[in-house]
């Protein structure tokens, strides 16, 4: 009797262990864990995908001046960066109309001191009843043309100056260099020398290279 108990007993026991392994410790999940030491670098995500990847913004580049190309310092799949350089038109000519302008520019300025001096004098001799109504008004005429032709001179100076800085033509935005329509040496109009140039590739989930 009592060895049928015992035999019962460990019966029982073994129920209760086989049942805790088959409901508890088989559910139990297991972690993985991968030690390192703490460090800088780049997370790189790849999107694989098929399809034609679109540039967020493309900009034709080009010039206002027309002259002959001297340099071009960007090329086909060119990475640029907004403000750099990527061609120059020969500045010789450009140079010259500056050098034109600021003589025609002094001329001006020559001319218009000269008839306000006589303005002064005519004006002076006016009050003094020394001098006719029509002499003084004749000064003041001239004097009035000799000023707003220096204006205009200065405006031309100007004029000149902007030109010879468009010989310079920069990126305006950060992209890739995607078709170029000139050779160093071609002389250019006013016209478009990167057509579709650059391809802003700031917000997009790829490189253009790519």
């Amino acid at each position: 009797m009592k060895r049928t108990v015992v035999i019962s007993s460990v019966a029982g026991l073994v129920l209760v262990v086989a049942g805790y392994f088959v409901f508890f410790a088989g559910s139990a999940k297991k972690y993985d864990f991968r030690l390192d030491r703490v460090s800088r670098g780049d997370i790189n995500v790849t999107v694989t995908a098929t399809g034609t990847i679109n540039a967020v913004v493309s900009v034709d580049v080009g010039t206002q001046v027309s002259g002959i190309i001297s340099n071009l310092y960007a090329d086909f799949n060119s990475v640029v960066k907004e403000g750099q350089v990527i061609a120059r038109i020969d500045t010789t000519f450009l140079w010259q109309s500056v050098k034109d302008a600021d003589a025609a520019l002094d001329r001006a300025k020559a001319q218009a001191a000269d008839s306000k001096r006589t303005l002064d004098r005519e004006k002076a001799l006016l009050a003094k009843e020394l001098d006719s109504q029509m002499n003084y008004d004749a000064a003041l005429t001239s004097y009035e043309s000799n000023s707003a032709a220096l204006k205009q001179a200065r405006a031309a100076l100007d004029r000149a100056r902007i030109n010879l800085a468009y010989a310079t033509i920069t990126a305006p935005i950060n992209g890739v260099v995607i078709n170029r329509a000139v050779n160093v040496g071609q002389t250019v109009a006013a016209s478009f020398l990167f057509p579709h140039a650059l391809h802003d590739c700031q917000r997009s989930l790829r490189r253009c290279r790519s």
